[in-house]
């Protein structure tokens, strides 16, 4: 499952998305517990009404324009006087009319069921957190649960399964990932922040010019500005990168910090690494370690020089393969 999820099609999509969610409550328990927990706390259904089932596209009565519409979670809870449903619609993208989802939302909740008499006690938003609050400022009755908050929590439940492991680095890779982050912000943070990453891009540059290769205008790749990884696979990294070309063939030469690697490259973490990929591959073509006791002007050259030498011996390597 090194790819995991992302070899079926369409799986960035809301549909997906809630199929893996019930997918993960149907193999881990400790997962559906978490989910139901969830709804419970924020449609205020008591702990004492046992989640007795759960799926997908339940269809509702009838709108105005005479068509159905469908939710993309149910979940059914019992009673004393009569079980009941609540529900949950699923975005992964920033990008809905918040005024729209705040009103599907809310119909979702009033309506009834095509083909069942059972209440609907209501509907719970799950969405990238801007979303959540932009559909509030619409409704403030609209109840939800942040993405993040979900994948922070299915990660923390003791003994996670194969299934809720790639389930959530598949999420963290589909979903809209907002800025934002829980670091104090002054000044000097700022002043920081920015000259250390202008250093760096222009050192990455200075490293594309030193193997023959050119960097166009200023591009600058980032990991995303919430503060958590990037993943792909089993790795996960945080890392700044520019795009280079070089005989024809595009690249990119970056600086990579690894947070997660598969079993076997344990070795990769704990250090930065300086790193160039030509082409689709996902393998570097010339690594070394980066390590510089400080970003003085020496200590960038020592490292220029260092990937140099990585970057020569895997030319020599790669020519004396051809000729063999």
């Amino acid at each position: 499952m090194k790819s995991g999820f992302g070899h079926f099609d369409s799986s960035h999509r809301e549909n997906f998305c809630a199929a893996l969610l019930l997918l993960t409550m149907e193999v881990d328990e400790a997962v559906r517990a978490l989910v139901s927990s969830l709804v419970r706390t924020e449609l205020g259904i008591n702990p004492s009404n046992r989640l007795l089932g759960f799926g997908r596209e339940a269809r509702l009565d009838k709108t105005d324009d005479d068509n159905y519409a469908r939710v993309d979670i149910w979940l059914l809870f019992d009673a004393p006087d009569g079980n009941f449903y609540a529900f949950v619609e699923v975005k992964t993208r920033e990008d809905w009319n918040p005024q729209h989802v705040a009103h599907q939302v809310r119909d979702q909740t009033e309506r009834k069921l095509a083909r069942s008499a059972r209440t609907i006690c209501g509907c719970v938003l799950l969405a990238p957190e801007p979303l959540c609050r932009r559909a509030r400022e619409h409704d403030k009755e609209v109840r939800f649960i942040t993405w993040s908050r979900l994948l922070a929590d299915m990660a923390a439940v003791p003994s996670p399964s194969a299934v809720t492991t790639h389930a959530i680095r598949h999420l963290e890779e589909k979903l809209d990932r907002p800025a934002g982050l829980d670091h104090p912000m002054t000044l000097e943070h700022f002043e920081r922040a920015t000259a250390t990453i202008a250093c760096l891009r222009q050192f990455l540059a200075d490293c594309v010019t030193e193997i023959g290769g050119s960097v166009h205008g200023v591009p600058l790749y980032l990991t995303p500005g919430d503060g958590k990884p990037r993943r792909s696979g089993d790795w996960a990294w945080h890392g700044l990168a520019v795009p280079f070309a070089l005989d024809g063939q595009k690249g990119r030469l970056g600086i990579y910090k690894y947070a997660d690697a598969p079993p076997g490259e344990a070795s990769a973490l704990g250090i930065l690494w300086l790193e160039a990929y030509v082409g689709e591959t996902d393998t570097p073509v010339a690594l070394t370690p980066f390590a510089p006791p400080t970003l003085a002007t020496q200590h960038l050259d020592a490292a220029r020089a260092d990937f140099k030498r990585a970057w020569t011996a895997r030319n020599s390597a790669a020519s004396e393969k051809t000729t063999s």
